[in-house]
């Protein structure tokens, strides 16, 4: 995400098997999107489908009934 909006990065990972990996700073991958336009539909769709899950949860919390209240007034 950091590569996309210059903010620190927020994750960290761990590879569950022996894995090689490749660092890309913002530069790099900026020419790897001019170069190849589908990563950056790719990383569109992953974003999007986070996002749904993220909907999913609070729509979940909502129907178990979760409730705030505020009241204001004197009684």
């Amino acid at each position: 995400m950091s590569l996309l909006t210059g903010a620190p990065r927020a994750a960290s990972v761990v590879a569950a098997l022996p894995t090689e990996i490749l660092e890309l700073d913002a530069r790099a991958f900026a020419g790897v999107v001019a170069k190849y336009p589908v990563v950056l539909r790719n990383v569109a769709l992953m974003l999007i489908e986070r996002q749904k899950l993220a909907n999913e949860q609070i729509l979940l919390r909502r129907e178990r009934g979760e409730l705030l209240a505020l009241v204001m007034g004197e009684r």
